[in-house]
């Protein structure tokens, strides 16, 4: 995973580093990790940048749930700036401005990631802290690990022959989802999953129940999407595994949801490239804050619009419609997509459009633009997965430094509100 992956992915995830006393004088301390400190405040700023670049509702709940995961990221943090530390290792502030500007905020906005974060009222110095430490750790990893690091031609070899072999599972799915907001009224929602579960066994279809039930906040429904089967999590790979095209899985409990799966079909695909660079078009229809029969056919209705006619690659312009939406290009490779990227991108051709693809804030139709293949004088295939294999076990190295660091050092853990 490259550095700049990285960050995105743990978008806000860095306490500030914050002397003992002074912090056991102003704020309550969660943790002690060495001669440093993560307080209250860095729990509580690393939790806001969570949820806001998420999209998770900022309920106690919500919080209460998320806590113990962001204690632990912001430990490793810490262990990984002390490491840099005893290395020498120093991220100059022209470095780290650099890394932050080149970071995009969530959303089809084209503000800056400084501006978003402003406007949101969040903490700038918390995401200064995680980039600084994302960064030097990268320093250390490549000072450090680099020399246990060595690749065979032997692997490349094995490498080469099961890429000439391989090929991807692809499932197209679609879900009805109930959300189970606090333990009390578990048993209520458990009985509205069982109700759905006996219409849909009853012969009607998902979409045709979920009209029914979606105007609750607490039922959502996502219209058929492929994604790639090894990309899901294991308990849904073992629960579609017997699913033919067409049935239904019985209610699946999933943290605080139960989700009722329907497999639409299934193929293989070649694998993409990932040198392959695709032109996208991205259009991002508002959903409605209602969500009853009528506006959900109005959204219906707009997506059937845009899907049959979004415009040109050349214009943000697209056809007059009853809902506002968003226009935003961007240019992608395959090889920094994520997996439900690649699947959704990997099934269209130049000038396709996606099906549409429900997210909670808005109903997104992706738009293949242009589409670039690697040229002959790009580096050689087994070049290629030398550095692929190459990356890959400098991130096994960098695991394994983090384990020891986790395990040598003074860890004392006093729990977060």
């Amino acid at each position: 995973m490259n550095t700049l992956t990285r960050m995105i992915v743990v978008l806000g995830l860095l306490c500030s580093v914050v002397p003992l006393q002074a912090a056991a004088q102003s704020v309550g301390i969660v943790a002690v990790v060495g001669d440093d400190v993560i307080t209250t405040a860095d729990v509580g700023a690393r939790r806001d940048l969570i949820m806001a670049t998420s999209g998770i509702e900022p309920t106690p709940e919500n919080q209460e749930k998320i806590t113990p995961r962001i204690v632990q990221v912001l430990i490793d943090e810490m262990l990984e700036m002390q490491e840099a530390k005893r290395q020498s290792l120093e991220v100059p502030d022209d470095e780290l401005n650099k890394a932050i500007d080149a970071l995009a905020t969530r959303g089809d906005t084209k503000e800056s990631i400084r501006e978003f974060i402003k406007r949101r009222g969040l903490s700038m110095a918390s995401l200064e802290s995680q980039m600084r430490a994302q960064l030097a750790w990268t320093k250390v990893v490549q000072r450090k690990l680099r020399r246990n690091v060595t690749v065979t031609q032997e692997e490349v070899q094995r490498a080469q022959k099961a890429a000439a072999n391989s090929a991807e599972s692809q499932i197209r799915i679609q879900a009805l989802e109930v959300g189970i907001p606090n333990a009390a009224a578990e048993a209520k929602f458990v009985a509205l999953a069982e109700s759905m579960a006996t219409d849909l066994k009853g012969g009607a279809q998902m979409a045709e129940v979920a009209i029914r039930y979606v105007k609750q906040p607490e039922v959502k429904f996502s219209q058929p999407t492929w994604v790639p089967e090894q990309g899901l999590p294991p308990i849904l790979q073992q629960a579609l595994r017997n699913v033919k095209a067409g049935e239904y899985t019985p209610p699946l409990r999933a943290g605080n949801a139960i989700q009722i799966l329907q497999v639409v079909e299934r193929k293989t695909i070649a694998p993409l490239d990932g040198d392959t660079e695709y032109a996208i078009k991205q259009l991002a229809i508002e959903v409605p804050k209602k969500r009853d029969k009528a506006n959900l056919a109005k959204l219906s209705a707009v997506a059937a619009t845009l899907q049959a006619d979004y415009g040109s690659c050349d214009s943000e312009a697209i056809p007059k419609v009853e809902l506002p939406t968003a226009v935003n290009f961007t240019r992608l490779k395959v090889s920094v997509m994520s997996p439900q990227q690649r699947s959704i991108i990997g099934n269209l051709e130049v000038g396709d459009v996606s099906d549409p693809l429900m997210a909670p804030d808005a109903l997104r139709l992706v738009v293949v633009c242009e589409k670039t293949e690697p040229s002959a004088g790009n580096l050689p295939e087994a070049e290629g997965i030398r550095k692929q294999l190459f990356a890959d076990k400098m991130e096994l190295e960098a695991q394994k430094h983090l384990r020891n660091l986790r395990r040598d050092a003074y860890i004392d853990i006093k729990g977060a509100n």
